[in-house]
């Protein structure tokens, strides 16, 4: 279902960090030798019910490259992260958020309140948009807050953390799933100075036209100096979408 591209041990060889869904669904890494031709060696991490994200990110501060995760499905789904502890093939697994219950979807990782310290963001299926304040480089520990999504939009699928409209403070981008009839599947969010806040100002972005939106990427496409929202519409055969930010 998804697939991260890192060198996991510094060797300066890439490996290849993988997550699926149903039967035998697991989170693992092939490492691959530093030299060519080399067979890539299979390490089984976690046992899954359905891997919706893998994102690299240091979340301890030990120059590694960790992986933050979101398990959908299943007794254990939910937020998670799995420490890299190079020269090793243990993976310790560390909670963000509550272990089953919910459906985690597509999650983004950075610091959202720009107080310095890693902030993890996640859609729940039918749910809130999570907000998982403050990852510590000395502990793993996290505060919790819910950002509601919006009426008028479908079931939250994915979101992205970016300054869109190039204030200072980030925001975030939203699509949707089941945006069926005249629900609207693509959406911005900014907040009025508390990040913590459940309701934030939207933006309607896509309007009624699509149905199905998967994730959600901030690239600046046509390189005019902000951020442009890069997603995909798989019901209604819309493809691959490019919603071009105003802002400049």
């Amino acid at each position: 279902m998804y697939a991260e591209v890192i060198d996991l041990d510094g060797d300066g060889s890439m490996d290849l960090v993988a997550g699926s869904k149903n039967d035998f669904a697991a989170i693992g890494s092939w490492r691959f030798p530093s030299t060519p031709g080399g067979r890539a060696s299979w390490s089984r991490w976690y046992g899954a019910g359905w891997v919706m994200s893998l994102v690299a990110h240091d979340m301890n501060g030990d120059g590694a490259l960790d992986i933050v995760a979101s398990d959908r499905r299943g007794p254990r789904s939910g937020a998670l992260w799995f420490q890299n502890m190079p020269g090793s093939a243990a993976w310790p697994e560390n909670r963000i958020g509550p272990e089953g219950g919910e459906q985690a979807m597509f999650l983004d990782v950075a610091d959202l309140d720009g107080d310095g310290l890693t902030d993890v963001v996640m859609p729940i299926r039918d749910g809130p948009i999570r907000f998982f304040r403050g990852m510590s480089k000395r502990g793993n520990s996290w505060r919790t807050y819910d950002i509601e999504m919006p009426k008028g939009f479908g079931a939250g699928k994915s979101v992205a953390v970016g300054d869109m409209d190039m204030d200072g403070t980030m925001d975030l981008v939203f699509t949707c799933a089941s945006a069926d009839d005249e629900l609207s599947g693509v959406g911005l969010l900014r907040h009025s100075g508390d990040p913590t806040a459940s309701r934030w100002a939207v933006t309607d972005v896509g309007g009624p036209e699509g149905t199905k939106f998967d994730r959600a990427e901030l690239v600046d496409l046509d390189g005019d100096g902000d951020l442009d929202i890069l997603t995909t519409e798989e019901k209604d055969l819309l493809g691959v979408i490019w919603y071009e930010n105003p802002a400049r």
